[in-house]
């Protein structure tokens, strides 16, 4: 049996590929019309995600991060990385060549590419070389680092918006998908991350929730602990589920009152009715009408009309 793949910090992937894929798509409506000015990064405005999927048998490891089209008509491809390796820049061309291929394949022309690295806190600038030289060309990753991300005033900006009840801007809520990046080790990370989701639990607005859930899952799959992945997803699904219950809810008072309503004027029918034809019936005892015949006048059951004459006298 194949090993499971082992992140840095020694655990198992905290979320699959298709998870993940499925968490971008969520972003893609939030990033339409934004630009990365978030990450220090400045680059033309975002037009659309587009999905991560490569055609290559090594997919899994070649699967980046994210995929934007971009309003330049180019296209931006994104990774998030806790440490610099030269080893990385084998894998971005891996990245470069199967996006271009694929999108040559979809609109028959060979398309412009940016390649797009975002540091965690572990990494400084200038720690790196961002230049791929292979002697044919030359390659250059546009970086941002999230060691420059003022973490602080972030997370201060949205505490104060969310618990005066005010609704997120897109880039306050683009900054706290990567807030928990923004710290250098792993425990501060991970506590970011809890923070985070108490927050996120006092928001009233169900989309900037969803944003920021699927934002954590996609940009902190790095760092983030498989029960705290495990929890996000939960409350993701909780918040859709949530929803669906208070429909039915609804559905089913509406339906009750409406059966109750319907009954309750059944038996208030049936009452009077049966006021009326019991009168209508000791009238007709009391002229000297038979049982059979007033049973067959009334139509009422021959053994309620005995009844009625029992108590007469």
């Amino acid at each position: 049996m194949a090993k499971k793949k082992r992140r840095r910090n020694g655990s198992t992937r905290s979320i699959s590929y298709q998870a993940k894929d499925v968490f971008s798509k969520v972003m893609a409506d939030l990033f339409k019309g934004e630009s990365f000015a978030p990450f220090g990064i400045d680059l033309p405005m975002i037009v659309d995600a587009q999905s991560t999927n490569l055609p290559a048998v090594e997919a899994n490891e070649l699967r980046m991060d994210n995929l934007f089209y971009l309003e330049d008509d180019s296209y931006a491809i994104v990774d998030y990385e806790s440490e610099y390796s030269v080893r990385s820049k084998l894998k971005y061309l891996g990245y470069l060549a199967r996006v271009a291929k694929r999108l040559y394949n979809d609109n028959g022309r060979i398309p412009r590419i940016r390649l797009i690295v975002l540091y965690t806190a572990d990494v400084k600038r200038g720690s790196t070389d961002p230049v791929i030289e292979l002697g044919c060309g030359t390659i250059t990753i546009t970086e941002g680092f999230l060691s420059e991300m003022d973490g602080e005033a972030v997370w201060n900006k949205a505490a104060k918006d969310t618990a005066e009840g005010v609704s997120l801007d897109t880039e306050a809520i683009i900054k706290l998908m990567v807030y928990p990046l923004s710290f250098g080790s792993l425990k501060e990370k991970q506590e970011a991350v809890h923070r985070v989701i108490s927050l996120v639990d006092n928001m009233a607005d169900d989309k900037e929730k969803g944003f920021i859930l699927s934002g954590m899952m996609v940009f902190g799959d790095k760092v983030i602990d498989p029960k705290d992945a495990d929890e996000i997803r939960r409350r993701i699904m909780l918040t859709k589920v949530e929803k669906i219950i208070a429909r039915e809810m609804q559905e089913a008072v509406d339906a009750a009152v409406e059966k109750t309503t319907a009954e309750v004027t059944r038996n208030v029918t049936e009452d009077v009715t049966n006021k009326v034809t019991d009168k209508i019936a000791r009238n007709l005892l009391l002229n000297g009408d038979s049982v059979d015949k007033v049973a067959s006048l009334t139509d009422i059951p021959i053994e309620r009309v005995r009844m009625l004459q029992a108590a007469m006298g």
